[in-house]
């Protein structure tokens, strides 16, 4: 499996910690790659996705791009609303907790 990681707006932009997931997943998951869209918002964030409906499809658009470019088969994102409006567009989005879940659950087989 090979995760791409959807950086929270506010983890990357205000709080500057948006290593935290790709740190939290590196010891679980072999193949995390990286996104080219450097930081992209997902097209969400709050009632965005309802009030600019357009243009979030528009830039939901370019994210998903920017997944397919990556080869990511499984996204992984600690943000609700980016969950739903990805997975809206046919991603597998998973939150990074599930992942390692899975991983340690495995591991126990």
């Amino acid at each position: 499996m090979t995760v791409a990681v959807q950086d929270p707006c506010h983890l990357r932009h205000v709080q500057r910690a948006h290593q935290a997931v790709p740190a939290v997943l590196a010891p679980f998951v072999a193949d995390v790659v990286a996104l080219d869209d450097d930081g992209l918002c997902c097209g969400a964030g709050g009632a965005y996705a309802v009030m600019e409906a357009e243009l979030s499809r528009a830039i939901r658009e370019r994210k998903t791009a920017a997944v397919a470019r990556s080869g990511a088969t499984v996204v992984a994102s600690a943000n609700p609303g980016c969950s739903l409006h990805l997975a809206a567009a046919g991603l597998d989005v998973r939150h990074p907790l599930e992942l390692v879940d899975q991983a340690l659950a495995a591991s126990r087989r």
